[in-house]
């Protein structure tokens, strides 16, 4: 049975827009006979941090970022993920986002839809994944990628509860991404994921 979705989690700035740029393009290569799309929170978060309706719950910062300052709003934009994610069951959506608590996270999808999905961790430590994000200050790489205000880096994002995570969800794919070798990344996407869909479909 097809996968529900591929869940990439992971700090900003550990590469999770890249391996699910890398992901689609390998099952596409193999022929997988579903549509894909990259869905990210991010997306909803910054369009909402400039929106009238939502703009309490941000504050603006320099390099055309954010801070959220109403937690409710994390939720709120899972929840509109989730919506994104099963609004069209012909394709399978690569759901990527980061959390403190993805355990907590997860209760806004529905919980057979997360069990039938696969969960990758993209694995960078926090000073590199710090590192990372402060090059996306004064340049966005993709449209995923923007600048997270360091002070959020050093707080919220510093630690998350993966260990919760794989205990609850019977384990996780890991995929580590403490160097800048592109095909290292590719590597471990072609072992240690797509045979996990492909044989799914």
């Amino acid at each position: 049975m097809k996968r529900s979705a591929i869940f990439v989690l992971g700090r900003p700035g550990s590469g999770k827009s890249t391996v699910s740029r890398l992901v689609c393009s390998e099952l596409y290569r193999q022929g997988f006979p579903h549509s894909l799309s990259i869905l990210s929170d991010y997306r909803i978060l910054y369009r909402w941090s400039r929106s009238a309706e939502r703009t309490a719950a941000f504050d603006r910062t320099p390099s055309d970022s954010f801070r959220v300052t109403n937690k409710e709003v994390l939720d709120d934009a899972l929840k509109a993920l989730a919506a994104q994610a099963l609004a069209r069951p012909q394709v399978m959506p690569i759901v990527e986002f980061a959390r403190a608590s993805y355990v907590e996270a997860f209760a806004n999808f529905p919980r057979g839809f997360v069990h039938n999905s696969l969960i990758v961790y993209v694995n960078a430590s926090p000073d590199l994944c710090r590192l990372r994000n402060t090059a996306q200050e004064s340049a966005r790489i993709t449209y995923d990628s923007g600048f997270v205000p360091d002070d959020v880096m050093r707080g919220y994002y510093l630690n998350d509860d993966l260990p919760a995570l794989q205990r609850r969800s019977g384990g996780c794919i890991e995929i580590s991404n403490e160097t800048e070798s592109g095909k290292d990344m590719l590597t471990q996407v072609r072992e240690a994921v797509i045979p996990l869909v492909v044989g799914q479909d």
